[in-house]
């Protein structure tokens, strides 16, 4: 099967030889926690991983913009309420019977060309800066510098 594979860095790939949902599970690190968003139309399919930690990590991972907008444009969420992907995400199709199907191409070239409305994007830039000063935040309560902890000069 094909589908598109959204990497947490940002960049898209297509992913062959998916034939179960532990294959769609492997890709994007989701384990037991494998949830689902579909478009509008219920023919794409975004898989993600819920979990509140990856590989050994106490941190969510980052959100994973280029996902997020893809989901905003097939979807009729606006910037200001569509979920925040992160992590990996695989992009498989559906079929007309509900079933894992492959992506056709006019579907990846949709995707992989798609762009989001100007108040859309600045919406969802304003909630990825304001989730990335919250995270900051966190991480500086749960680490705090003590000063007397460092080395003498």
């Amino acid at each position: 099967m094909t589908a598109l594979y959204a990497s947490h860095n940002q960049h898209l790939y297509t992913a062959a030889g998916i034939r179960t949902l532990a294959d769609i599970a492997d890709l994007s690190r989701g384990g037991p926690r494998l949830e689902t968003l579909s478009s509008s139309d219920n023919a794409i399919i975004f898989w993600f991983n819920t979990a509140d930690h990856l590989s050994g990590r106490t941190q969510q991972p980052r959100i994973n913009r280029r996902a997020t907008e893809l989901l905003l444009a097939t979807t009729r969420f606006t910037g200001g309420d569509v979920p925040l992907l992160r992590g990996d995400i695989v992009i498989t199709g559906r079929n007309s019977h509900g079933k894992l199907a492959d992506l056709t191409d006019s579907q990846i070239h949709q995707l992989v060309n798609t762009k989001t409305r100007w108040r859309d994007d600045r919406q969802l830039s304003r909630r990825l800066d304001r989730d990335h000063r919250k995270r900051r935040r966190q991480a500086r309560k749960a680490h705090p510098a003590n000063i007397f902890d460092s080395a003498p000069f």
